[in-house]
């Protein structure tokens, strides 16, 4: 991903978290994939202090509020993808209870 800014970040997870009647799996893995790209420097401009865990809380509770109820095999299983990057790509090295707090105190 070339255009890796914040700003542009902003622009994507607008785009993904629109209101609209009906998402699919592909912007789950569009979601994934951003995180990967980003890694650690996942840093929603959208704070006046960009934090890294406001922006995978806020990105981890999008998908919970869009995805969750779906019942589709292929959603649960972009849905467990994109937790795996989230952890992989932002959390590692993160403590024990920060990783607690962003991937499974939402749910």
């Amino acid at each position: 991903m070339q255009n890796k800014t914040t700003i542009n970040l902003r622009i994507w997870l607008s785009v993904l978290a629109e209101n609209r009647n009906k998402h699919n799996e592909s912007e789950i893995n569009i979601m994934g994939f951003i995180v990967q790209q980003y890694g650690k420097g996942l840093l929603d401009p959208l704070d006046k202090v960009p934090s890294l865990e406001r922006t995978i809380f806020r990105i981890t509770d999008l998908l919970i509020k869009l995805f969750f109820k779906d019942e589709s095999q292929n959603v649960g299983l972009a849905l467990q993808r994109v937790w795996v990057e989230v952890y992989l790509s932002a959390l590692i090295g993160e403590d024990g209870e920060t990783k607690k707090k962003l991937l499974y105190n939402n749910l």
